[in-house]
């Protein structure tokens, strides 16, 4: 009912799902556009619209979105590199270490003891490490990894919290979640891990972001749970599931890690 208190002169539908376009339908307005039937994830919503949008597959998603607003609201499409207006400058000292560990998918999800060895990693040189959480399950992992790495656990914080909490950081490590996203829009120098997923499509974009994906026979599987029945993988002796990420251990993503944050280091003097 609130929605449709209002009229719009356009209703742009910029997921292409049954459930936005919905949405999308269901506020008043005279043209609706989204994606069309074969660039939309799911095909159907497109029958919701009155203005669809072909824009070609196998592009990294914000620059999908680019091109959709730009054809959907009538202006030049930008060939600019990708600036949120968000950028901030931290100067925290010691400096500053967030690791964003929760994700959805269970394929999505760096192995516990490697972030352990990860936060160990960056306390012996010189960084403070933060753990935020959003579930019951994901504050027992941090609290795992907090005692065991003796990283700081953060208390439950709602998006304008993590926000300022992600101010005080200098560098952030993630898996694929929307959370690294957040970072890179603030300019922060974000590393991704990407196994099960593809970094080239819905990678961390950003001036100072950068993803490592994993170097395996079936990644990206693009499944939500790991189907790997070949031989037995492991790190520091130790099974890996997801499987794929034996190719990204904690002492490379540090070194990867370090890396992106000297350049970025450099790059704000």
């Amino acid at each position: 009912r609130i929605l449709r208190q209002s009229h719009y002169d356009v209703i742009l539908d910029a997921q292409g799902l049954l459930k936005s376009a919905v949405v999308a339908r269901l506020a008043r307005g005279g043209v609706r556009a989204g994606l069309s039937r074969s660039s939309a994830r799911e095909s159907l919503a497109a029958w919701f619209y009155s203005h669809p949008v072909d824009v070609p597959k196998g592009q990294h998603a914000v620059l999908r979105l680019r091109t959709l607003f730009a054809q959907a609201l009538g202006y030049a499409q930008p060939v600019t590199g990708v600036d949120y207006g968000l950028a901030l400058t931290v100067q925290a000292q010691p400096p500053r270490l967030m690791l964003l560990h929760g994700t959805t998918w269970e394929s999505k999800h760096w192995p516990e003891t490697m972030w352990i060895d990860l936060a160990r990693r960056a306390k012996d040189d010189g960084f403070e490490v933060v753990l935020p959480w959003g579930s019951d399950i994901e504050k027992q992992r941090a609290q795992r990894i907090g005692e065991a790495a003796a990283a700081e656990v953060l208390p439950r914080l709602d998006l304008s919290g993590l926000l300022s909490e992600l101010k005080k950081c200098s560098l952030v490590i993630g898996v694929d979640s929307g959370l690294p996203h957040l970072a890179a829009a603030l300019g922060l120098p974000t590393l991704g891990l990407y196994g099960s997923t593809s970094p080239e499509l819905t990678g961390t974009l950003g001036p100072r972001a950068h993803n490592l994906k994993a170097e395996f026979a079936c990644s990206p599987c693009l499944v939500r749970r790991c189907a790997y029945k070949g031989q037995r993988v492991t790190w520091n002796g130790q099974p890996i599931t997801p499987a794929c990420f034996a190719s990204l251990p904690p002492q490379e993503v540090w070194r990867q890690a370090k890396r992106l944050n000297n350049a970025s280091s450099v790059l704000h003097l």
